[in-house]
């Protein structure tokens, strides 16, 4: 873990940091947890919405409003509900514009350019996991049993180079990334008849890696903000878990969306 804060000269304020950041196996188990129960209920409130929903800002509204109520009363995380919720509206307003036409596109997002943004406070172990995250994630050709098989591969190999706060980054990566895998897996049939999408055989059109790593690069994202951006205002692993949470559901919901809008 020493490589992780190496550009700080402020010892006591390393220590800080892996004291209010630090999360147990079970929390990083839960955000994985968390994550997809989001998503089921985000699906539900646009199913009860379907006659109301269009493209872009109806879209982003009703995203927002579920997630919202999903926080507030719902969430594992509900005590720093606050966090979870400014860090979605932040994410919405990166990915789905006001332009009802205008999506950013989930492939133009890699791991090589939050990598440059944190350069300075990675270790180059955790620069070369977090590729390796990103090429299985890539493969869109493997089936689901073969991307979590190698999933499992990369979290014991994580566990076994990395310290446990270093290796805290990639293993929240890891999870959020098997447990996105099994939701669209099995649901995203659903969400394509929802959105209102015609040609329904999906294999021909639809990444499963694309959607993936636009969860495991919200969560990664939310991650590294808190801890290098101070965006996170409380303390301990209820308020550092919210912010993880809040950043992997957008970018799932927006990087699904913008390959099932271009079959419309």
């Amino acid at each position: 873990m020493m490589m992780f804060f190496a550009c700080s000269k402020n010892d006591d304020l390393i220590k800080s940091k892996v004291e209010k950041f630090t999360l147990s196996n079970e929390m990083i188990d839960q955000i994985g947890v968390e994550h997809n129960k989001a998503l089921s209920f985000v699906f539900e409130g646009l199913k009860r919405n379907q006659k109301e929903l269009n493209l872009g800002k109806e879209l982003k509204s009703l995203i927002n409003n579920e997630l919202y109520v999903f926080y507030k009363e719902v969430s594992y995380f509900r005590g720093a509900s606050k966090i979870a919720i400014e860090m979605t509206q932040h994410q919405l307003k990166s990915v789905l514009f006001e332009d009802a036409q205008t999506y950013s596109k989930s492939n133009d997002l890699n791991f090589q350019d939050l990598i440059s943004t944190y350069s300075n406070n990675l270790s180059e172990a955790q620069k070369d996991l977090l590729l390796e995250l990103e090429r299985i994630l890539n493969d869109n050709n493997e089936d689901l049993e073969k991307i979590l098989l190698k999933l499992d591969i990369l979290e014991e190999r994580t566990k076994l180079e990395l310290a446990s706060f270093e290796a805290q980054l990639i293993l929240i990566g890891i999870q959020v990334a098997k447990n996105s895998s099994c939701y669209w897996h099995e649901n995203l049939n659903d969400w394509i008849e929802i959105l209102g999408v015609t040609d329904v055989n999906h294999k021909n059109w639809f990444s499963w890696g694309d959607v993936i790593k636009g969860d495991v690069l919200g969560a990664i994202g939310g991650a590294t903000s808190a801890l290098f951006a101070n965006l996170v205002p409380g303390v301990g692993q209820v308020a550092y878990g919210s912010a993880i949470l809040g950043g992997a559901v957008v970018g799932s919901v927006v990087a699904a969306a913008d390959q099932i809008y271009d079959h419309l």
